[in-house]
């Protein structure tokens, strides 16, 4: 059985740049893709899943987002049992990277992982960044007083993280988002924006979600997880284009899941307006793939505390002008996972205790 994880659910946003940029920002509207149904443009292979082995100490009781690196080995870390698990290119276990503890070769509470150039950057919760090679070999500790570093990317010396803490705004707590641009060489740390979202908790959205970086070090973040609508960004933080606005309604969550959610929520006691709730945000994911077209993704997505395995999502993908070019329904999406190496991961969910790895095809 999985651990109980919550995530915070946005409700009030507020999106400010440093600096601010006062010209108009070019918009792009989304009306119909470029490419219909019949003319497939992506589609999924699975190549492999991973299950538990109790025998050979497989078991993650927390896995966060994973990561792969250059030889398609697979990297899950473990938050509660501070580990990462790594699997070769077929879903094989190889190995455990850390053990619990302080030292430089182990874990604490590892949060979140980015693998770049074969060199794995592991956020420990409440502590920093620790750098090692993808054998476990200590490089060095960086960015030791970010709260809650839940995003991780790296674009030549720039690091980008997003980073959560409370904050008092107009007399109520609020979670404070910050996204973080950190200069490695010259050890020097910016705000590039923030918004600060409602101190409710559910499993409706995770702040590590809510931003993308491309290839050419382009930000895409999403400023309202109720409209559909992302903005892409320079590295100082300059808005640069506006796109994929268009009306969209998620499909309604079934009446099973509301009951098993509802069942599970309701012995917290400020969870009333969240019982109410019939349909998921309109907008819960973005992904960039190697391609560096933008995936946007809406619907249920949540694994947590329980998955509705019939709910087909919705997937809008946009090139890196914001022309739209594809939509896909698909059910193998969920909250804790990612899109790397032209594959596409998920790990466990209350729902599910496999990984499952599957192949991006591209037809265009």
């Amino acid at each position: 059985m999985l651990a109980k994880i919550y995530y915070p659910i946005v409700s009030l946003i507020i999106f400010s740049c440093f600096p601010v940029y006062s010209q108009e920002v070019k918009t792009v509207m989304s009306n119909n893709p470029k490419y219909s149904d019949k003319e497939k443009f992506i589609d999924f292979t699975l190549l492999y899943k991973i299950g538990l082995d109790i025998n050979k100490n497989i078991y993650m009781t927390s896995p966060k987002m994973p990561d792969f690196d250059s030889k398609n080995c697979l990297y899950i870390p473990d938050i509660y049992q501070s580990k990462i698990f790594v699997f070769n290119d077929k879903g094989q276990y190889i190995r455990t990277l850390g053990n619990n503890g302080e030292g430089p070769t182990d874990l604490l509470n590892p949060e979140s992982i980015k693998i770049i150039r074969d060199t794995l950057y592991i956020y420990e919760q409440h502590k920093g960044i620790k750098v090692w090679d993808v054998t476990g070999k200590y490089i060095k500790y960086i960015l030791t007083n970010i709260p809650n570093c839940m995003y991780i990317n790296k674009y030549n010396e720039d690091m980008f993280c997003v980073g959560i803490n409370n904050s008092i705004v107009n007399g109520k707590i609020v979670l404070v988002n910050t996204l973080w641009r950190y200069n490695d060489k010259l050890n020097e740390k910016y705000k590039i924006a923030y918004f600060n979202q409602d101190f409710i908790m559910n499993a409706d959205f995770a702040g590590s979600l809510m931003v993308s970086l491309d290839s050419k070090g382009y930000l895409y973040y999403l400023e309202d997880i109720n409209k559909h609508q992302i903005t892409k960004y320079d590295n100082t933080g300059k808005p640069l284009l506006r796109f994929g606005i268009k009306n969209y309604k998620p499909e309604k969550l079934s009446k099973d899941f509301i009951k098993i959610r509802n069942e599970y929520y309701k012995m917290f006691n400020r969870y009333e307006e969240f019982l109410k709730k019939e349909y998921p945000p309109v907008i819960s994911q973005i992904f960039i793939d190697s391609q560096d077209y933008v995936w946007v993704i809406s619907g249920n997505i949540n694994g947590w505390p329980y998955m509705d395995k019939d709910y087909m999502v919705t997937i809008d993908i946009f090139n890196s002008n914001g022309e739209y070019l594809y939509r896909y329904k698909t059910n193998i999406v969920t909250g804790v996972s990612i899109i790397s190496n032209n594959k596409y991961c998920r790990v466990p969910t209350k729902y599910d205790d496999n990984t499952y790895v599957y192949r991006i095809n591209y037809y265009k």
